[in-house]
């Protein structure tokens, strides 16, 4: 289980749950030319966002990833996914890498960021403060079932 984050392209008006769900039977299909340079903009923006993020690159994604979190790069789409083992200070700085993350993917793909957890879009003014009640709470939930 992880907090995730997911960004993509909403268009004007367009619903956000609509696209995610319309965006999962598009995840089967390799990216075409102009799409595979826009996921290499966007793994080296992020990079230069996080140095420490390591690039793998699976046969339609690129994965980026270090000993906290990862990001998926995907042709229409990118999702944050920050497991659920860090508390207090430590999970309030993963988080604010993940926002920095975040401003990175909205500034160079131009998608939104939609947190499942909170049920909404994230401003690009969206503070560590709005994530971290829920990143608590699904850490509780984590923790109780290892007991």
């Amino acid at each position: 289980m992880s907090y995730d984050l997911q960004a993509f392209l909403l268009p004007p008006g367009g619903d956000p749950e609509e696209v995610l769900e319309a965006l999962e039977t598009d995840l089967d299909r390799p990216p075409t030319g102009e799409e595979r340079d826009r996921m290499t903009r966007l793994a080296k923006a992020l990079q230069a966002t996080v140095a420490s993020l390591e690039a793998g690159y699976p046969e339609d994604a690129i994965e980026l990833s270090e000993d906290r979190f990862q990001v998926s790069v995907y042709a229409n789409e990118a999702m944050i996914s920050i497991p659920y083992w860090f508390d207090g200070a430590e999970a309030r700085e993963v988080l604010a890498v993940a926002l920095e993350c975040a401003r990175a993917i909205r500034e160079t793909a131009g998608f939104v960021v939609w947190d499942p957890q909170l049920d909404r879009l994230l401003s690009e003014r969206a503070t560590v403060d709005e994530l971290a009640e829920a990143y608590g709470s699904g850490r509780e939930y984590v923790r109780g079932l290892d007991e």
